[in-house]
């Protein structure tokens, strides 16, 4: 019984080093993560096709009216809610990165499309306002404006965290123009404390 123990560790030795010395390791545990919401939210499988800089694989987003995402606040809801659209500038360039933290913990993004015609009712947009104010930019002379892209975490019914547009260091102007590395990873740091902050 001895023996077959000590041949065991032996092999087990001679396997370690084998795949040290072929530079292969074991794969990464990939992050696991979880958002329970209590709402039953109304939503289709999000069209992603217009936003240019988006590759494969996709995570799953899940397009909602503005209507529904208000039940997030009204009804005690939990997810992350995404306002863009995709041909705004600044929404192109953020939903990779979005995209690449939603994988990176396997949860799913709520999509309202703010470019949808025609616009929702006057009263409807006033009572998302009234929920999600506090995450909006404040412009000198203007008071709060909403501005795309919004990236919001809400669990049950509470803001956990917001990101609005992309870093301070871009300056968007140029047509294909792109966030560099260092930029890139500040804004996933946005969004990964985001979901962190909003998970079970």
């Amino acid at each position: 019984m001895m023996k077959n123990k000590k041949q065991k560790h032996i092999l087990t030795a001679i396997v370690s080093a084998v795949m040290v010395l072929c530079g292969c390791s074991a794969p990464a545990e990939p992050k696991t993560a979880q958002i329970t919401n209590p709402v039953d939210i109304k939503y289709q499988k999000a069209d992603m096709s217009g936003y240019e800089y988006l590759s494969e694989p996709i995570t799953e987003f899940r397009e909602i009216t503005l209507e529904e995402s208000i039940r997030f606040f009204k009804e005690g809801g939990s997810g992350i809610l995404y306002y863009g659209k995709d041909d705004c500038y600044w929404c192109n360039r953020a939903v990779p990165e979005l995209n690449k933290i939603a994988l990176e913990y396997g949860v799913p993004v709520y999509y309202v499309n703010t470019g949808i015609s025609p616009m929702p009712p006057q009263e409807t947009v006033k009572e998302l306002v009234a929920y999600i104010e506090e995450t909006f930019i404040v412009v000198e002379g203007e008071g709060p404006v909403f501005y795309v892209p919004e990236v919001i975490g809400v669990k049950q019914g509470k803001i956990t965290g917001a990101h609005v547009s992309l870093v301070d260091s871009f300056e968007g102007t140029i047509k294909d123009k792109q966030l560099s590395d260092d930029q890139k990873k500040e804004l996933q740091g946005y969004y990964r404390q985001i979901i962190e902050a909003t998970v079970d």
